[in-house]
């Protein structure tokens, strides 16, 4: 193998809670409806794919409209990254950087948002391409995140590995042809079985297992 790529969130941080709580409120202060078992599907997945559905669960809403009520209303909350890295990021990525692998992210959410992650955590430097949700057609369970990412990195995708927590990001990284490393959190419900090999924490990424 010569690249790994990480899914950002629930990866590199441990952001799934808080934005799960900030969908949550949106929904409610909306007055939207959208069972739990519909928002366990969006964890990894593309937001206009999100927006999509919420409306067609609300008729008479606009996919679009709700996305920028959303933003609007995320933008209005400070989240101090760098106290939910994942513990065990630093230390992997700065192995993979020693050890020759090209390092990349695919990540669903905006290039904003990613970059100031990675900048507040000070992780801009170890990744040789970041692909972003706001940069692909088609958002995860697609594989074209994945595919792209590939292409920066100039390398095949039988070449990649992908470390993912999601569903949707795992099915997207099978689907391009690449190893995946799952990283179960039993808190959000996600069906990481499909993964090559599954781990609970970071920490146990270690070299034999890439």
């Amino acid at each position: 193998m010569k690249a790994v790529i990480f899914d950002m969130d629930g990866v590199i941080i441990d952001s799934e809670p808080i934005y799960a709580k900030l969908e949550g409120g949106f929904f409610d202060g909306q007055g939207l409806r959208v069972p739990a078992q519909v928002r366990k599907s969006f964890v990894g997945g593309s937001m206009n794919n999100m927006w999509t559905k919420v409306s067609e669960l609300n008729p008479g809403t606009s996919p679009d409209d709700l996305k920028r009520a959303y933003i609007t209303y995320r933008d209005r909350v400070t989240i101090h990254y760098k106290e939910i890295l994942n513990r065990g990021i630093p230390e992997l990525l700065e192995y993979l950087k020693t050890s020759g692998y090209k390092i990349g992210l695919a990540s669903s959410t905006m290039r904003k948002v990613v970059t100031q992650v990675l900048f507040e955590c000070d992780l801009l430097s170890y990744f040789h391409a970041v692909v972003c949700g706001d940069e692909v057609v088609n958002g995860k369970p697609d594989p074209e995140i994945f595919l792209k990412a590939a292409n920066a990195l100039q390398v095949s995708p039988g070449e990649c590995i992908v470390i993912e927590d999601s569903h949707n990001g795992i099915t997207a990284a099978k689907s391009a042809g690449m190893y995946v490393i799952g990283k179960a959190d039993e808190r959000f419900g996600q069906d990481v079985t499909a993964a090559d090999k599954i781990v609970s924490d970071i920490l146990e990424i270690t070299p034999d297992l890439l």
